[in-house]
């Protein structure tokens, strides 16, 4: 059972790192790394029923959000220097790309990116950035211009001038910051804007297939407690009021996880379609 090891996680300052490696060990981080650079080259369309289980089982840690960056750091000049270390376990990573006014969306980035001295520099402020003072390494994204594209660029963590501040959450197991930027060096990862667009959508689809893993669970629960729990001499769940409940939960459920498979494969095969699936599936979870 999971919830020992979430209920754990509540009383400690960043996520399990025994987890972590276990979670590696499996081969769940190599999923989207080259095999050239020790991953399995699996990529995202095996990566949905893994992030099904961890939504199911309330896995913590940045887990979806280190398999994107493995997945946007991949084919580019980047990926020796991340990509070995993401597929064995040995670095976390996050994504911040929410700038106020709270909306991700790509046209909301205010954070902003300069070149100086042949390096990019980078000052701006992200929210929700999910245990970023764990993380070894931020994917942020930011634009040279008001009104051009948003580019990627690859912070490590202690960078100069990189702050972090926790946010207040009901959850006190979800650990979220908000993390600014005040000239921090940076590795320029995609400067066309295309990159950032399609990870978005990434982002969205992976938190629909961690939702649904934990809906799926949530049902299953509830289906068990229905023929357990009796009232009047009989199962609670052989009442019709019950079963219809039940029912229309199962056939949400199945939506969504449809929705996510073809989410999965409009990002893998077809990305003229991918953004709109991927917004689909995110409604539906």
């Amino acid at each position: 059972c999971a919830m020992p090891v979430v209920r754990a996680n509540h009383q400690v300052d960043g996520p399990d790192l025994k987890l972590w490696k276990g979670l590696a060990e499996l081969g769940l981080f190599a999923t989207c790394v080259p095999e050239d650079q020790g991953g399995l080259g699996a990529g995202l369309r095996q990566v949905v029923l893994p992030l099904e289980e961890v939504g199911a089982a309330l896995v913590p840690g940045p887990v979806a959000d280190t398999l994107a960056f493995a997945h946007a750091v991949a084919g580019t000049a980047l990926q020796d220097k991340w990509l070995p270390r993401i597929a064995s376990g040995e670095l976390l990573a996050a994504l911040a790309l929410l700038d106020e006014p709270h909306r991700y969306a790509p046209q909301e980035t205010r954070t902003v990116a300069r070149r100086a001295g042949g390096k990019w520099r980078l000052s701006g402020r992200k929210l929700l950035v999910p245990e970023a003072a764990a993380c070894d390494v931020l994917l942020v994204s930011a634009q040279e211009q008001l009104g051009g594209p948003v580019g990627l660029y690859v912070v490590e963590g202690g960078a100069a001038g990189l702050g972090l501040r926790r946010h207040q959450t009901i959850d006190p197991g979800a650990r979220y910051y908000a993390v600014e930027t005040q000239d921090t060096p940076a590795e320029a990862l995609d400067l066309s804007g295309a990159g950032n667009d399609k990870l978005h959508a990434v982002c969205a689809w992976m938190a629909a297939a961690q939702l649904t893993g934990a809906a799926s669970r949530a049902l299953d629960m509830a289906v068990q407690y229905a023929g357990e729990r009796k009232q009047f001499g009989q199962p609670i769940g052989s009442f019709q009021a019950i079963k219809h409940l039940c029912a229309d939960r199962h056939v949400d459920r199945e939506m969504s996880r449809a929705a996510c498979h073809h989410a999965r494969w409009s990002l893998a095969d077809s990305p003229d379609d991918a953004v709109l699936a991927a917004s689909v599936a995110k409604g539906a979870a």
